[in-house]
């Protein structure tokens, strides 16, 4: 096989990130333990955090990097004010979020109560941090 040449190297196999749906996850769950799908980053859906925490739990001891999705996107339009988001701690029940409330000491309000969620989602499920905190 001294006449084949490699034009280009072999590419590093592509990562997987998981977007965990509001259903099916423990099924997920279970073919992870099962070692049946590699996952190296999991999304998690914030206002479904607390029912998926064994999920969580699972996925952060197998080394699995956890992705909280605040569901900015969602609060930004009225569907979203009405879905399971409006019970997060940083939605506004009045009206639907504008730029405006990402910015200045609005913005720095919100990104705490986000931070101060996935902190406690942590030590209460002790799901590590990737700080190591």
């Amino acid at each position: 096989m001294d006449n084949i040449h490699e034009l280009y190297p072999r590419a590093n196999p592509v990562s997987h990130i998981l977007r965990i749906g509001h259903t099916g996850y423990r099924r997920i769950e279970n073919n992870f333990i099962a070692k049946h799908i590699p996952i190296q980053h999991a999304v998690i859906d914030a206002s479904h955090a607390q029912s998926q925490k064994d999920l969580v739990h699972c996925l952060a001891d197998g080394g699995v990097e956890i992705i909280l999705e605040t569901k900015s996107a969602e609060l930004s339009s009225v569907a979203g004010i009405s879905s399971s988001a409006r019970n997060l701690p940083w939605a506004n029940h009045q009206r639907v979020q504008t730029p405006f409330h990402y910015q200045g000491s609005i913005g720095r309000d919100l990104a705490e109560k986000i931070v101060e969620f996935a902190q406690t989602r942590r030590k209460s499920e002790n799901v590590p941090s990737r700080s190591g905190g």
